[in-house]
């Protein structure tokens, strides 16, 4: 897995198994949003709570 990070606080990456994912984290560096396209071409977001727990995701399960 590999990632580019900015200072400004993005994180945008892609997987071993070919996901493409950008995360934004809050001002600890905890992701707080994840979007991800991932090898099948499927999109999904995710938000997070300050602990890492999903708290809504897109589509919904």
């Amino acid at each position: 897995m590999w990632f580019w990070k900015s200072r400004d606080r993005i994180i945008i990456g892609k997987t071993a198994n070919g996901d493409a994912t950008v995360q934004l984290p809050d001002s600890k560096v905890q992701p707080r949003i994840r979007m991800v396209v991932d090898a099948n071409d499927v999109p999904g977001m995710e938000f997070l709570d300050g602990e890492g727990n999903v708290v809504y995701k897109l589509p919904p399960e």
